[in-house]
């Protein structure tokens, strides 16, 4: 199963086994302390688990986009315009190597649900709904000069369901006898490092876990690279980089230490 099922099936386990609140109300009104942030379809009591899918599904589909596309349903908590939200993915790491520009991954949040979007007018303000249906599409594309990006309640509750802190602590649950390795590459890649550089770490560290459990074979330092990449640790950016969520888990683990 890859990540993209394993997210979905977590998210239908969520909504299966909701308690007497339903998703839609534990996540969006227990989470957003101003309202006017997230857009006013966040304020339905029922949630559709499909729809939740449909975003999980999107996001987590191509590896290489997954963080972006998960940090872009984070921004627009709060509404954005179009070009703020395009120059915001514009600056992240990983546009460096994306193949697509950033209209296309706003476009990828709002068909599959996450991200609401609504036509803006010549005075900057949405156009109302009900101007908005009395026009034909010539006059449609005439009277927008942009677009209010905002995520809905089935983003808000994907965001929950795919927070990194969550999703690292269960990457590194999986395996205790991994554990220790893991957070050694953490804390080592605070500063931007090389796969040479990791690969001297665990030169110069016997004690670092390199064998599987399953037939002894050694893990390759990129290994603990990739899986901590797809979890939200670590973050190409010109090194291997420990992200912001990577970091308060780091933190986390040496107070309990």
């Amino acid at each position: 199963m890859d990540f993209a099922e394993d997210a979905v099936a977590v998210a239908n386990m969520m909504v299966r086994n909701r308690p007497t609140q339903p998703i839609a109300h534990v996540m969006v009104e227990d989470e957003c302390d101003d309202s006017s942030s997230v857009h006013p379809s966040a304020s339905i009591t029922e949630l559709d688990e499909g729809a939740i899918d449909a975003v999980i599904t999107a996001v987590c589909k191509r590896d290489r986009y997954r963080e972006m596309l998960y940090r872009t349903l984070g921004y627009c908590r709060q509404s954005r315009t179009q070009a703020e939200v395009e120059e915001t993915i514009a600056a992240m790491p990983e546009s460096q190597h994306a193949l697509q520009d950033p209209p296309v991954f706003v476009d990828m949040l709002v068909a599959c649900g996450g991200l609401s979007s609504r036509p803006l007018g010549e005075d900057g303000e949405p156009i109302p709904d009900e101007t908005w249906e009395a026009m034909d599409d010539d006059a449609r594309a005439d009277a927008t000069f942009g677009h209010l990006l905002a995520t809905n309640a089935a983003g808000v509750a994907a965001l929950s369901i795919l927070a990194p802190d969550a999703r690292i602590r269960a990457k590194l649950s999986e395996k205790p006898e991994r554990y220790s390795t893991y957070l050694a590459v953490l804390d080592y890649c605070r500063e931007p490092r090389s796969l040479a550089d990791v690969q001297r770490l665990f030169d110069g560290n016997p004690q670092l876990v390199r064998k599987t459990n399953v037939d002894s074979q050694k893990l390759s330092p990129d290994y603990y690279l990739s899986e901590l990449e797809r979890a939200g640790g670590l973050v190409w950016d010109g090194g291997w980089t420990t992200t912001d969520a990577g970091r308060s888990f780091l933190a986390a683990a040496c107070m309990e230490a």
